[in-house]
């Protein structure tokens, strides 16, 4: 049963800063911070990259980031009766669904005006919702088509991977032009 009226806060921060080595080698690093009301969950993660432009159009960059991501809130805020008929809240306990990203790019331009930029990259993710006893569930996917199963008693001890890669060439707008330009994404997910 999900029909809740309640409210629930999500506070995120982040702060980020960069240092140049050289005028063609630098590094970003921050921290992004968040915290849910809901479930008084508090997660603070990492972010940092280091970017090398080894020709004028021409770059390599290396990125990693902890990341997390709120359980969707129909999950949150399922409802089912307890022992004495009670509605009670049963997924409440859930924390930050989290991943470790890392990203290898290439980045090309081509003249003033087109870009390519190819990526790898790889995530572990870990804290899932799933089910308490075994089985194949896992609330990662959950939403997807709009529907959510109904599942209580979830624990955040689910686990999984991504890995894939994409291009994605682009034309640049000029500065101060307030147009995106027109793109070409190709994702490969594995």
């Amino acid at each position: 049963m999900r029909d809740v009226n309640e409210t629930s806060d999500l506070l995120q921060v982040y702060a980020q800063g960069e240092y140049k080595f050289t005028d063609r080698l630098e590094f970003t690093f921050g921290l992004h911070s968040q915290y849910l009301d809901m479930t008084n969950d508090v997660m603070v993660g990492p972010r940092t990259a280091i970017s090398w432009q080894f020709k004028p159009n021409q770059r390599f960059s290396l990125a990693y980031g902890l990341h997390g991501q709120m359980v969707p809130m129909p999950i949150l805020v399922r409802l089912a009766p307890d022992a004495n008929g009670d509605l009670v809240r049963t997924n409440g306990n859930l924390s930050f669904m989290k991943s470790h990203h890392v990203v290898l790019a290439y980045d090309r331009r081509f003249g003033d005006n087109w870009r390519l930029k190819a990526e790898a990259y790889y995530q572990s993710l870990f804290d899932l919702p799933v089910d308490s006893y075994s089985s194949s569930y896992n609330a990662v996917n959950e939403g997807a088509n709009f529907i959510f199963t109904e599942r209580n008693n979830l624990v955040s001890k689910g686990t999984g991977t991504n890995q894939g890669v994409g291009t994605h060439h682009r034309e640049v707008p000029e500065q101060g032009l307030l147009h995106p330009g027109y793109g070409v994404p190709l994702p490969v997910a594995l």
